[in-house]
């Protein structure tokens, strides 16, 4: 008498892969997910980019100078990465002139002239040949073995590169009308002395103007997630970017110089 075993149609399911935002990664160190901060040096120093559900202060410089230009990297990255960018400040510009100041992005990998007459030569013979065929004029007749899974035809799957983390960007030109309009959506700007107009209490004007702004930033919040969700689009995909431009200055209602 023979005996069979019983196979199970029942197979175990893993984890489905989380969605990250867009232009974030997890940290090489402890997973947390990182987005960058806009430029490269500044992601280097702490520690690969701005861990997500944290808070960054930069002290001002005495004319600002510096401090608005990492501001404006900042914010360029955010529309790049099509986050949902929120910018307080105390700036007099309408919100489409402040967002069209916003550097460029570059691409670093244009190849010049003569890199890209060599690449249309080479692409006349397979890369997987390529390299084990000898250029004209060579002397060297030793052949060259060519490997069994590239003599039978065979491929391998190639892995596409990480995109980069940081984008790079130049102030030469302004942030082209064509991104700004695709992210227009997601870029929020909210006016301090809009709000200090409205305050009733001069002599508490600092908390008060705190009170409204951080009012004003959750409202925002809960419009931009309603919207994300209306879309079907899930709610680990959507990536907040708030930038405190100039806080406990005299733009903000502060008594101190």
């Amino acid at each position: 008498r023979s005996s069979f075993g019983r196979m199970s149609s029942f197979q175990k399911r893993g984890k489905s892969a989380a969605v990250h935002p867009r232009g974030s990664r997890p940290s090489a160190f402890n997973a947390q997910l990182l987005c960058s901060f806009g430029l490269t040096a500044i992601d280097n120093i702490i520690g690969g980019g701005v861990a997500i559900g944290t808070m960054m202060l930069v002290e001002e410089d005495p004319f600002a100078h510096y401090s608005d230009t990492l501001a404006s990297y900042y914010l360029a990255e955010g529309v790049a990465c099509q986050h949902a960018v929120i910018s307080v400040d105390g700036s007099l510009q309408r919100d489409d002139q402040y967002f069209a100041t916003l550097p460029c992005v570059t691409n670093m990998e244009e190849p010049d002239e003569q890199d890209s007459k060599v690449s249309k030569a080479d692409l006349k013979i397979a890369w997987r040949y390529g390299q084990y065929i000898e250029p004209k004029g060579s002397t060297n007749q030793t052949p060259k073995t060519v490997p069994k899974s590239a003599a039978q035809g065979g491929s391998q799957p190639v892995r596409k590169a990480a995109p980069p983390l940081c984008h790079h960007f130049t102030f030469g030109s302004e942030m082209p009308r064509a991104a700004l309009e695709a992210s227009r959506h997601l870029c929020t700007r909210v006016s301090v002395q809009g709000i200090l107009g409205d305050v009733r209490d001069p002599s508490n004007a600092t908390a008060e103007l705190c009170n409204r702004v951080y009012d004003r930033i959750s409202a925002i919040v809960r419009q931009q997630r309603e919207a994300h969700a209306a879309n079907g689009l899930p709610e680990s995909s959507l990536l907040f970017r708030v930038l405190l431009h100039g806080f406990g200055s005299l733009d903000w209602g502060a008594p101190w110089p």
